[in-house]
């Protein structure tokens, strides 16, 4: 639909025909949340755990570390949830060897912040990444940020919450299949299953490979529903930016 997009991938070989989702949406920030399904017949799936795309933050890196903390100062930000975005559009592309994908696309109206989701119905390679049916790429684009400050830098800040445990990868799933180089992530891990959120450790920044810093913040919180004890985790994941026209980040 124009304003969210729900992809399905199931288990053909699999008697239980389990299968997962990832549903996107632009309704009040942009989100993507991926569920897990059982059964066919489900009309629900098991929540997994959600990222939100949550601000632009233009800041002052105080300490010169090259990323953004909690110390340093803002000078101005674009909260993403009070931005109109484009309907979602929808294309069908195909590879020099001749694999189709599908690229899902929205923008804010000033072209300010892009996403751009790559999916695929079997094991492709694409813009120098491999993609399987097991995952979806997803590239964040930002283009002619209005800075204030002559010195100031950019970041992106981004929040995944979820009910199970979050703990960073040395080596990414992608890595430790041999279909990925360079990336860094978070497991997102229950009693049976785990997702993961990955990243490209480098950013294209005007049409040049620049290191991402990337800073990690995880707390854990529990409440509970009756006597019983439910745990939720947030961590926040904050990309810090090269400043420069147009970055694309995998």
């Amino acid at each position: 639909a124009g304003n969210y997009t729900r992809i399905r991938s199931q288990c053909r070989n699999n008697a239980t025909q389990e299968s997962f989702e990832i549903f996107f949406t632009i309704d009040n920030g942009p989100t993507l949340q991926l569920s897990y399904i059982p059964t066919l017949n489900a009309s629900i799936g098991e929540r997994h755990f959600s990222l939100i795309v949550e601000q632009l933050i233009e800041y002052n890196d105080i300490n010169a570390n090259g990323k953004y903390d909690h110390t340093d100062s803002i000078v101005s930000s674009q909260n993403l949830s009070n931005i109109t975005f484009t309907n979602i559009t929808y294309t069908n592309s195909t590879t020099p060897e001749g694999k189709t994908f599908t690229v899902i696309e929205t923008h804010t109206s000033n072209d300010l912040f892009s996403i751009l989701i790559y999916l695929v119905s079997e094991k492709t390679m694409f813009q120098n990444t491999t993609i399987t049916q097991k995952e979806i790429k997803i590239d964040f684009k930002i283009t002619n940020y209005p800075f204030m400050n002559q010195t100031s830098q950019l970041a992106l800040i981004t929040q995944i919450e979820t009910p199970f445990f979050i703990n960073p990868e040395q080596n990414t799933y992608d890595e430790i299949q041999g279909i990925a180089s360079q990336e860094s992530g978070l497991n997102i891990s229950s009693a049976n299953r785990s997702g993961f959120f990955s990243w490209a450790n480098e950013v294209i920044v005007d049409n040049t490979t620049y290191p991402v810093n990337v800073t990690v913040l995880t707390q854990t919180e529990q409440t509970f529903t009756g006597n019983n004890p439910e745990t939720y985790t947030q961590s926040q994941i904050i990309f810090s930016y090269p400043r420069r026209d147009i970055i694309i980040h995998d």
